[in-house]
């Protein structure tokens, strides 16, 4: 069994008061490691990358690599201190226990070895670690029969300044204000294989309910199955699923989705995300005009080292059905370009987040209504802000606060809203 390891020097870091000679020194020590390691050189991958780590150079690379080379020279108690050393950063703790746990392995210690499996498997937001980590738990039984469920269970009370209804196409807005209590289950049923080359089947729901403005209660429900397996480099996932929204208690829109979506790391702490999802959309009277293909293709990319930050991009193209009168027209068919930037930041048992998004969207046909004199092609500009903070809790429960912010401007004045949203709530994984 080999330890996952950093192959590459393209992220390396050294401390930045390290005078230049021996930041030199260091980062060609580390080159030089590397180049040892993928020679299956180990006894010289360990001096160079000793010597890197003598010349002032800390990161996250170097201690994987170090670590790995001594644990492919079975010298296990060494491994095991770099490790230790490298899961105290909350950022590599899933990596650096899933190495310990291999390493207990060697030592033929399966008991301690389920240990860091689990902390590995709960501490890391890597689908990689956690599904290697639920490979190796499987293998070993984790003290019994692998639990092939996992899920979510959550739960919030907020306010909602502009009450709105902004599905993908359809903008309504009351202009008033309302608590809510949001709810959301998840769950997912691991039916063949594991988690990184195997069959699931997910479910979920979510409802949000209003106070007051019944009208707008929303219930959303999606289930389908995910195959997943390894090709390459890449981890690939394959899904369909079927959703069902419904709106005060009525269906008002379902959908089919297909989705492709390729996984990649591309260093340590970086990974690259594809993604591209076929909907098939039919709307429920009096929506019908909702009726038709959205096709969505992404890029997403990654980076952890301590904090967390996302960064990605999103081309959306409809073809809806639209909405026409012998007397006007409505199209509710645009392309949509967005482009969004999430941070993390965790710190002991907190975390904070923030995220901000912007998405161009621009219709199709023009829309036309003779009685007011419009003939305009729609195109609206959203900001979405939002911040966040949570807190681990005992009994596997986090709590949470955000904010989130929406302004939605226009060139067709009814479109245009902005939404300020508050929530409290509690959620716990399982």
């Amino acid at each position: 069994m080999q330890p996952i390891v950093c192959r590459t020097a393209a992220v390396a870091t050294v401390l930045a008061t390290a005078p230049a000679a021996a930041q030199t020194t260091a980062e060609t020590h580390f080159q030089q490691g590397v180049a040892a390691y993928k020679a299956a050189a180990y006894r010289q991958a360990v001096e160079h990358f000793e010597a890197a780590r003598a010349a002032g150079l800390t990161s996250p690379a170097l201690l994987h690599n170090l670590g790995a080379s001594y644990y492919r020279l079975q010298r296990y108690a060494e491994a095991e201190a770099i490790f230790t050393e490298l899961a105290r950063s909350p950022a590599n703790r899933g990596i650096a226990h899933y190495n310990l746990g291999l390493i207990e392995l060697a030592r033929a210690n399966p008991d301690p070895a389920r240990g860091h499996f689990r902390k590995a498997r709960e501490s890391t937001d890597s689908d990689r670690i956690r599904r290697l980590a639920e490979n190796q738990l499987a293998e070993l039984g984790d003290g019994g029969a692998p639990n092939r469920f996992s899920g979510l269970l959550a739960a919030s009370l907020g306010y909602n300044d502009n009450v709105t209804l902004a599905s993908d196409n359809t903008v309504a807005t009351t202009d008033t204000g309302d608590r809510f209590l949001e709810y959301m289950a998840a769950a997912t049923y691991q039916a063949l294989g594991d988690r990184r080359d195997g069959l699931q089947v997910k479910g979920s729901v979510l409802g949000t309910d209003y106070t007051d403005i019944d009208r707008f209660d929303q219930t959303y429900l999606r289930v389908g199955p995910e195959w997943d397996r390894p090709w390459g480099h890449w981890d690939a996932d394959l899904a369909v699923h079927a959703d069902f929204l419904y709106l005060d208690g009525s269906l008002f829109e379902s959908l089919l989705t297909g989705t492709a979506e390729g996984r990649r790391d591309l260093g340590p702490g970086m990974d690259l995300r594809l993604r591209y999802r076929f909907s098939r959309i039919e709307g429920e009277p009096p929506y019908g005009y909702l009726t038709g293909n959205r096709h969505r293709a992404s890029v997403e990319g990654r980076y952890r080292d301590g904090f967390e930050v996302n960064a990605g991009y999103e081309l959306a193209y409809n073809q809806r059905e639209d909405r026409s009168s012998p007397t006007s027209f409505t199209s509710v068919s645009p392309t949509r370009h967005e482009v969004f930037l999430e941070a993390a930041y965790p710190a002991g048992a907190w975390e904070a987040e923030a995220e901000a998004g912007y998405r161009y969207s621009r219709y199709h046909d023009a829309n036309t209504d003779p009685r007011t004199g419009l003939n305009r092609v729609r195109e609206d500009d959203r900001l979405t802000l939002e911040a966040g903070l949570s807190r681990k809790l005992p009994w596997a429960l986090r709590s949470f606060a955000e904010y989130r912010h929406t302004d939605n401007d226009s060139n067709i004045g009814y479109y245009a809203y902005t939404a300020n949203v508050v929530q409290l709530g509690l959620e716990r994984y399982f």
